[in-house]
């Protein structure tokens, strides 16, 4: 019974010890709360203190620019006496105004009389300049037009560059142009600016640019403010007195300051001592276009004013309270290790975040590369193409366009595949295939595709290997990529392909192993461990001599993972690289069969002798007006739907013996149209023509009724053999 009493007593005592401990922790986390709450409040109304006297400080600005805009638009023939003048009231009265210009618009059939008219006024030695690539100044070129620094006034007395030709940078001119086609001030990227006055180190400032029209009024339309622009007036703000006396401010209350430019990612200010502060508060600002993030950190000093041991009195005194009566019972309490585990956590999934990042700006920094630069050259020669007259010449241009397409067209590819199968996407289409025929196919592409690389090509395929079951597709995807690589980095050397029977494993599936090998430029040792990993490229140089977006061998590593195959690279540099794949696949017997399905039909399969209904459900006009010429020499009457309730309507009307339809269209989709055309009891075989290369969205389409699937870009050979195929089998 005693026994019992102290047990009980025990229980009681751990359980007054959980109820005082959770007293405890609320009132301490009330508290904390509470005061962090006011601290992120006065914290956020300084930042947005701070925020609106910079906007306030940079509209008064603002305001010197329209003042000289009406000076300029007053007297057509301003001087630099009257503008120095006018400028340097103004600009006396606005600190942190650096420097002012007026930079005039002039044409180049205007040029000679300009420059003659200039130098009358007093500039006697004025001409227009650019700088060559020695920084050297020299005549400025000829171009459509010109905006030379007629008149500039500095504040501090910096050098001016009268006469220099901004048109002659396209960099300089990116926020002049958006500021003349607004019609409002822009503001540029920050850049180093160095004053002669003091001779101190560069510090950062930035141009505010306002259009000046030859109107009163600025022009309602784009065309009208490109015609009836007159020229620029800049003015350069230096940052450090624009900002100083707000950043002394939030000295004076124990704040800390940082300011990005968000286009150059430029620390403009950076006021910081705490790279840990607990409380901080940013904002992104829009400054005459350019954005920018500022960043409030809160330091110990300013903290202690909200998290003093004063503010946490009432908890402590219930803490000594409950560590006096639970004494003995807390002496050999460990210590919290959910903490500890707590912590580890956080930088794990802190140092995740890191490389999630890093990861996104590599994918987005070769991206860009490699979609502009094809898009670049389909651009540059679809304008060519319209003033060209030369049929040879415009031949040309097309060529290089559709190359540019098709290499446009396999980048895309390859993101997708490599996007499918790091979220395992990817789903294998296992099938009975002829291996000879596959490498046949691979030999043909490779041919074609690098014929005028001067490399020997030799393959050999073992005798004993025919027809197989497995991928073919994803097959031929790893030989293709491999034997790009194989010719892209040789010069002028070899490249092998060979297929070997290794025998049947122990699943009694036959291993195959297929060897590329090539005589080009290898790789080094310590690049082979991530030759593997997406956009990684040992030769930046070479790779973009190449082209490439160094997704190639990230997808093959997947397949033949995905394959339960394994590769293995053996590669010295100056020497060659040598790829080993071992893929298993289950043997079959050799038949003779039928012409399958998805054979091409000809000409002398169909019936012709009546007169084929084709509907074709597309609401790009340019997608139909080359289906119609694609198809134009083919004995078909062709019907034409824009959107999906336009497709149902006239598939019930009409029987049609093919419909080619897309999938993504306004008011109702192809997919939805087909399902309520399946509804209906419409046999018509239906081939959906997507831009949709995912599997899971193919899917989808089987899903909802669709026979075949064709993807876009449309290929004429491929358009007509689908539909000779599903003619064919009406005949």
């Amino acid at each position: 019974m005693q026994q019992k009493r102290f047990v009980l007593s025990d229980f009681l005592k751990i359980i007054l010890l959980i109820i005082g401990i959770s007293l405890f922790i609320w009132s301490l986390k009330i508290t904390y709360e509470k005061q962090r709450i006011e601290a992120s409040l006065d914290i956020e109304n300084q930042l947005n203190d701070f925020v609106s006297r910079i906007n306030d400080k940079l509209m008064t600005s603002t305001e010197v620019l329209y003042s000289l805009s009406n000076l300029v638009n007053t007297f057509n023939n301003l001087g630099p006496e009257e503008f120095g003048q006018f400028t340097s009231d103004l600009s006396s009265r606005k600190k942190g105004i650096l420097l002012i210009e007026w930079q005039p618009r002039v044409l180049e059939i205007e040029r000679e009389q300009f420059i003659n008219k200039v130098r009358k006024m007093g500039l006697k030695s004025f001409d227009m300049l650019e700088p060559d690539e020695n920084d050297i100044l020299i005549k400025a070129k000829k171009r459509a037009e010109h905006f030379p620094v007629l008149y500039a006034v500095s504040t501090r007395r910096q050098e001016t560059s009268i006469g220099l030709d901004l048109a002659w940078s396209p960099e300089r001119m990116q926020s002049k142009y958006e500021a003349r086609d607004l019609g409002v001030p822009r503001a540029s990227n920050t850049f180093p600016v160095i004053l002669i006055e003091t001779e101190q180190n560069a510090s950062l400032g930035f141009a505010i640019t306002l259009p000046v029209y030859k109107t009163k009024s600025i022009p309602s339309t784009l065309e009208a403010r490109k015609k009836q622009l007159k020229g620029f007036l800049a003015a350069v703000i230096y940052l450090e007195e624009l900002f100083n006396p707000f950043v002394e401010i939030l000295d004076s209350k124990n704040l800390q300051l940082q300011i990005t430019d968000l286009a150059s990612d430029t620390l403009m200010i950076k006021n910081v001592s705490v790279n840990n502060s607990k409380l901080t508060s940013q904002k992104e600002i829009d400054v005459f276009g350019q954005k920018w993030r500022v960043k409030v950190y809160a330091t110990d000093k300013y903290l202690r004013r909200y998290f003093s041991q004063d503010h946490f009195f009432i908890p402590y005194v219930l803490l000594l309270f409950i560590l006096g009566l639970f004494y003995v019972l807390y002496r050999n309490e460990n210590k919290n290790k959910e903490l500890s585990k707590a912590r580890t956590d956080l930088q794990k999934a802190l140092h995740n975040a890191r490389v999630a990042a890093k990861s996104k700006m590599m994918f987005l920094a070769n991206m860009s590369h490699e979609i502009r630069t094809p898009m670049n050259a389909i651009l540059g020669y679809a304008k060519l193409i319209k003033g060209e007259e030369d049929d040879k010449l415009r031949q040309q241009y097309i060529d290089r366009m559709a190359h540019s397409g098709e290499h446009l067209l396999s980048v895309i590819d390859d993101i997708l595949d490599v996007s499918s199968l790091e979220e395992s996407k990817v789903k294998l289409h296992l099938h009975k295939f002829n291996l000879h025929e596959l490498i046949a196919e691979v030999n043909d592409i490779v041919a074609i595709k690098f014929r005028s690389t001067g490399n020997e090509y030799i393959y050999s395929v073992d005798s004993s290997l025919h027809d197989l079951y497995g991928d073919s597709i994803r097959l031929r995807q790893i030989l293709i990529n491999l034997l790009s690589n194989a010719f892209k980095f040789t010069e002028k050397g070899k490249v092998f392909l060979s297929c070997v029977n290794k025998g049947v494993n122990e699943n009694k599936q036959i291993t195959v192993q297929f060897k590329v090998q090539d005589s080009g430029i290898g790789m080094d040792k310590d690049y082979l461990s991530r030759a593997y990993q997406p956009f990684s490229q040992e030769d930046e140089t070479f790779s973009r001599k190449k082209g490439g977006t160094g997704l190639g061998l990230s997808i093959v590593y997947n397949l033949v993972k995905m394959m339960n195959g394994k590769i293995n690279i053996d590669s010295r540099k100056g020497v060659g690289t040598t790829f080993i794949i071992d893929l298993p696949f289950e043997q079959v017997e050799q038949s003779s069969e039928k012409k399958s399905e998805d054979e091409e039909v000809s000409d002398k399969d169909i019936n012709w002798s009546a007169k084929k209904s084709v509907l074709i459900a597309e609401d790009d006009e340019d997608a139909r007006f080359l289906i119609k010429l694609f198809l134009k020499d083919l004995k078909l009457k062709l019907d034409f739907a824009t959107n999906g309730r336009e497709l149902i309507d006239m598939a019930s009307k009409t029987s049609y013996d093919l419909i080619l339809t897309d999938i993504q269209m306004p008011e109702l989709d192809g997919l939805s149209a087909t399902r309520k055309l399946r509804d209906q009891g419409v046999k018509t075989p239906i081939v959906a023509l997507s831009a949709h290369a995912l599997m899971e969205e193919k899917e989808k389409c089987m899903q909802a009724g669709i026979s075949d699937i064709l993807s876009k870009p449309v290929n004429q050979h491929e358009l007509i053999s689908f539909i000779k195929k599903y003619l064919g089998q009406l005949s």
